[in-house]
């Protein structure tokens, strides 16, 4: 059944997306990256899509079940498809184009 291992495997579904929202914000001191470290191949350091995960106006959630196996050692990962509709907090110029 879609959504019983996501939500019996490792907390309720709000506190996952919690998790995950504040991974995509701007860590707010830098013990949130303790231990964090560049590879090679990263340039700049890190991504950040939200400022503050405060921003987030609408979230919707559909959950599957994942039909290719999972290799072993990985069974607690998660595929996630995300979807993002970005939107300017306050307009200018330089922004004009999201209006349309």
């Amino acid at each position: 059944m879609p959504g019983v291992p996501l939500i019996h495997s490792g907390g309720d579904i709000d506190n996952r997306l919690k998790v995950l929202f504040d991974g995509l914000r701007v860590p707010e001191n830098s013990s949130e990256v303790a231990g964090a470290v560049k590879s090679p191949d990263e340039d700049p350091y890190f991504f950040c899509l939200l400022e503050d995960d405060a921003l987030i106006t609408d979230v919707a959630v559909t959950t599957d079940t994942l039909l290719t196996p999972c290799p072993i050692g990985q069974e607690n990962d998660v595929h996630l498809v995300i979807k993002v509709k970005v939107r300017p907090t306050g307009f200018s110029w330089e922004n004009l184009e999201f209006l349309s």
